[in-house]
């Protein structure tokens, strides 16, 4: 090979220059051609044999996972009966050449015959949830009756509620707060209630409550909307008045939105900064499509746009370069994936069953199963309102 190349499946093929030096080992002559490749820097550093290849393909982070997850070696030795005849007769039995069995090794025989732990975790994590007056969650089965569901006592007697209620009798519930409890106290699943702790140790883990921001356009139309609302029970309005401001219904709308409110929920000033950085390490190549998609949105204009590129060429990298830009501008996007690992790589990345409420087994009669006066598509129409984009990464 004269030139490194990429074959037709994207695999590289080095170029192996013959010029006409080699070394001699065991009768055999090796020149370039016979040099995999290789890092000096790692050589010297590691003093060891690491082969180093261009990774530029999917297929490479199952290479990885294989070896994590192969395991030991085993083989499998069969001693049969040949009956004195020829090996080309024998019987092949595809079905026990498919078994894939579990061999353990003498150790792991032993670790489990005397029966020690196989896994431990240390200390033991208790997930409290917490939830407003009335709003537990409340699993149930589809032929469950519905009286029945409302008399059970894990629905009037919540982890968070049995909390409540352990610190009106117990003088020592009230020194500790809601994450400290299992420090002193048992969570009983059975009895649901608590007891207080009589030996062990656990911690307590609560889900993260983030303090929703408004504008002050949004605080202002609040406050119109309350006013409203008072003015419109003693047969007036805000209209009466003049030169008092009217109410925007689309602004107070979105103010009672969830999915909207969290959206517009984030820090801009800390959004440009990290745009700015994002901008200035972006490619020729990814700037063009910056750039391009960018004048769409300012444009108001809808499009569809497809990225192409091998894995590592930092398609990931553009989507969240896009994100910080349009959400620094105060503007609402989406960004959702096919799957759930790669809408991890996103940043407050969704998937697309998950955004959108898509059924997992999908037919000719699939739809989306959400109301029409709910919250996502309210949501999808501000986006279309207001020419705000979503991102996809297959």
């Amino acid at each position: 090979m004269e030139n490194t190349s990429v074959d037709s499946n994207g695999y590289p093929i080095y170029r192996r220059c013959n010029n006409g030096s080699f070394i001699e080992k065991s009768g055999v002559k090796l020149d370039n051609r016979s040099v995999v490749p290789y890092h000096k820097t790692l050589l010297k550093r590691y003093q060891a044999h690491i082969n180093v290849e261009w990774c530029n393909q999917v297929a490479s982070i199952k290479y990885f996972f294989k070896y994590i997850n192969k395991g030991p070696d085993w083989a499998t030795i069969k001693v049969a009966p040949n009956n004195g005849g020829d090996n080309d007769d024998i019987h092949v039995d595809e079905i026990k050449n498919y078994y894939d069995c579990k061999y353990l090794s003498a150790f792991e025989a032993s670790w489990r015959i005397y029966g020690f732990d196989v896994h431990y975790r240390y200390p033991s994590v208790v997930r409290h949830p917490f939830h407003l007056p009335g709003k537990q969650n409340v699993v149930y089965g589809a032929d469950d009756d519905i009286e029945d569901i409302l008399d059970k006592q894990s629905v009037s007697s919540s982890m968070f509620l049995s909390c409540m209620s352990c610190n009106e009798h117990n003088e020592d519930a009230r020194k500790l707060s809601y994450v400290e409890f299992p420090t002193k106290f048992v969570w009983k699943q059975k009895d649901h209630c608590w007891e207080p702790r009589k030996k062990g140790f656990s911690i307590g883990s609560i889900h993260t409550v983030s303090r929703l921001s408004i504008n002050d356009d949004q605080l202002k139309n609040l406050t119109l909307y309350e006013i409203e609302k008072t003015l419109l029970q003693n047969i007036s309005s805000l209209k009466d008045f003049v030169g008092v401001p009217y109410l925007d219904h689309d602004l107070v709308s979105s103010s009672h939105n969830r999915l909207i409110t969290e959206e517009l929920d984030f820090d801009m000033n800390s959004l440009q900064k990290e745009s700015h950085q994002l901008l200035d390490s972006l490619t020729i190549e990814q700037r063009l499509v910056f750039d391009e998609i960018m004048t769409t949105v300012k444009q108001k204009k809808g499009g569809v746009f497809f990225v192409y590129g091998y894995g590592g060429t930092s398609k990931t990298f553009l989507w969240k370069t896009l994100y910080a830009c349009i959400r620094s501008k105060g503007d609402i996007i989406l960004n959702f994936a096919s799957s759930g690992i790669a809408s991890l790589l996103l940043t407050e990345g969704r998937t697309t069953h998950s955004c959108f409420i898509v059924p997992l087994n999908l037919t000719e009669d699939s739809f989306c199963s959400f109301a029409p006066d709910s919250d996502v598509p309210k949501l999808l129409k501000s986006i279309i309102n207001y020419m705000r984009r979503g991102t996809y990464d297959s």
